[in-house]
């Protein structure tokens, strides 16, 4: 890759960075925060069943909800920050340029699987609000949790676009 192309592509995996990356801690701060409600949730459950016979109700069902947007809502801040499992033995062995030409290959997977599923999840998110699919104890909607995984894959799709312009920019993928 030409040095203007290099300089360029790492403008834009910068610009990504600035851009998703807000967005990113803010979806964390919210799974974070359905972490402390399901932890919440479970000791008033569990003191409401033992102390006062009288356990919360749908707590297992909202826990569910909860850990679903929890998983789905940190997936960008994950791969943003490059974070997940990685386990690159073999790649060790190579030179930068293979290192590069992996990641790209890697990254441009990646957007392609997480795209997908973005989009299959929201169509499902969609085809659950016209039906009107609600859940078994306190018929809550479940389209909402369905669209924030849908979310949570699209903006994990764009930190991945951000990894495949810093392999890009990478000298030894020259």
């Amino acid at each position: 890759m030409t040095e203007p192309a290099a300089r360029g592509s790492a403008r834009a995996a910068r610009w990504i960075e600035l851009t998703v990356g807000p967005v990113c801690r803010v979806l964390t701060w919210l799974g974070a925060g359905c972490l402390a409600g399901m932890g919440l949730l479970t000791v008033a459950d569990v003191a409401g069943r033992y102390f006062f016979n009288r356990p919360v109700e749908g707590a297992i069902e909202l826990s569910e909800f909860a850990l679903v947007l929890l998983v789905f809502l940190g997936l960008g801040s994950t791969g943003l920050t490059g974070n997940q499992v990685v386990v690159d033995v073999a790649l060790e062995r190579f030179g930068p340029r293979w290192r590069a030409t992996s990641d790209g290959v890697n990254a441009l997977l990646g957007i392609g699987f997480w795209t997908l599923l973005a989009w299959r999840t929201a169509v499902q998110a969609r085809e659950l609000a016209l039906r009107g699919e609600v859940s078994t104890i306190l018929a809550i909607p479940a389209f909402p949790f369905v669209y924030a995984v849908a979310l949570g894959c699209a903006v994990m799709a764009l930190a991945l676009v951000g990894h495949l312009f810093t392999a890009l920019a990478r000298p030894g993928g020259r």
